[in-house]
């Protein structure tokens, strides 16, 4: 059981560049956002760990630049969102016969046949993922190479499967500037929230800078952009 936690989390795990973010997509088209761990960092990329409990969100990877604003074009988030839905009710399934009833068949005293019955119902949820893959392989631009590949993994590492959202998510390559995304699509509090994060991340790279370097002198200006913005976004 371990095992099969551990495959899940790890699955789950991301390595991002510190100018990286993660935008987080409800269906209901409230968005969050994400940054990876700067305390927890390998070959100068942060650990980010998505929620773990909510298998079915999107999580798209966005970068942002430090010293200017980047031009970018709207994405058409509805088009990504959309073959996304189709995996909800399995993966659900899935999460909940792996961390629910596979534990109970494991350590509780109700005989082998639960836990058969436990396994056979997994791997008919991975069967119906896969087969829902293949219906929504055109709009997500997956070969058949992609498709056959992941079909082997998912069987291979069921707990792989309770993931495909986000690893389909996560593929597709969204060219919007992260900055620009966040504050179209979020909220008004929720932008507060990223633009706090995004500050603090901008005064942690213009403090490693000397003074009076051109470098130095841009983060200052975008930092001053971003209070210029908020105070603007109050008033």
């Amino acid at each position: 059981m371990a095992i099969y936690v551990g495959l899940y989390i790890y699955d789950s795990s991301l390595l991002l560049y510190p100018n990286e973010g993660i935008l987080k997509a409800s269906y209901a088209m409230n968005w969050r956002t994400g940054f990876g761990s700067k305390n927890t960092t390998l070959a100068g990329k942060e650990l980010y760990i998505p929620n773990l409990f909510c298998p079915t969100a999107p999580i798209f990877r966005l970068s942002w630049q430090y010293e200017t604003s980047a031009a970018s074009k709207s994405t058409d988030w509805e088009s990504c969102l959309q073959p996304l839905r189709w995996f909800q009710v399995p993966i659900w399934f899935l999460f909940t016969l792996s961390f629910l009833f596979l534990p109970i068949a494991l350590f509780g005293h109700f005989g082998d046949v639960l836990l058969i019955a436990v396994f056979a119902l997994i791997y008919l949820c991975v069967a119906i993922i896969v087969s829902t893959l293949y219906l929504v392989k055109e709009p997500l631009a997956i070969s058949k190479r992609e498709f056959w590949y992941t079909t082997f993994d998912l069987f291979l590492c069921p707990p792989f499967a309770i993931n495909l959202v986000r690893r389909l998510s996560l593929k597709q390559h969204v060219k919007e500037d992260f900055v620009a995304a966040a504050r179209r699509l979020q909220k008004a509090a929720h932008w507060q929230e990223t633009e706090m994060k995004l500050r603090s991340r901008l005064i942690d790279e213009a403090n490693c800078e000397d003074e009076d370097t051109p470098r130095a002198n841009a983060l200052k200006e975008r930092i001053a952009q971003f209070t210029q913005v908020d105070s603007d976004d109050k008033t």
